[in-house]
């Protein structure tokens, strides 16, 4: 969608367009991973730090007051805040996961988007023949309107995001960006 706008727009041709939105797309999903990751990580950190802590607490005040509580199972979420730094190379390998999903999935939406042409064969395989003729204009409408979908719903969530963090930061709760 963006491509095909920036042809219409300012007659940039369309796979250098395409190029460009998919290396700006890029490079703004890594930049953004890249200067989030340490914050998450730390406030991530200290927040199952201070669960740790909050739930021996609540272990020793009912134990104070001679309420039995289900030990076993607060002591084995307790147990896991000493095993951290397992706990945040976990999260690094999802993290990297997600990363390699994302990069994934712009290199073959580019493929899709500069090779029309196998597009059309592709789709052509799963219509009745009294419809192939018009498989160049439905993936182009597709097209479009799945690239305005798509667009919208990235600004969205870039706009919740950062309205839910200033809330949040705003109202003085801890760990702002990691919830």
């Amino acid at each position: 969608y963006l491509a095909t706008l920036l042809k219409k727009r300012y007659h940039i041709p369309y796979t250098t367009g395409l190029i460009g939105v998919f290396i700006f797309l890029l490079i703004l999903s890594l930049s953004s991973f890249g200067l989030l990751l340490p914050i998450v990580i730390r406030e991530g950190y200290s927040l199952f730090r201070f669960l740790g802590e909050f739930i021996q607490q609540f272990d020793a005040q009912f134990s104070a007051i001679g309420i039995p509580l289900d030990i076993t199972t607060l002591r084995q979420f307790t147990d896991i805040i000493p095993n951290l730094g397992q706990a945040t190379l976990g999260f690094l390998g999802v993290v990297g996961q997600i990363i390699t999903y994302v990069v994934l999935t712009l290199v073959l939406g580019f493929y899709m988007a500069i090779d029309k042409i196998g597009v059309y064969n592709i789709s052509k395989m799963f219509v009745p023949h009294y419809i192939k003729d018009d498989i160049p204009n439905i993936v182009k409408k597709l097209q479009h309107h799945i690239g305005k979908w798509a667009t919208r719903e990235i600004f969205m969530a870039v706009i919740v995001g950062m309205f839910m963090y200033f809330i949040l930061a705003i109202l003085g709760i801890k760990y702002a960006v990691f919830l």
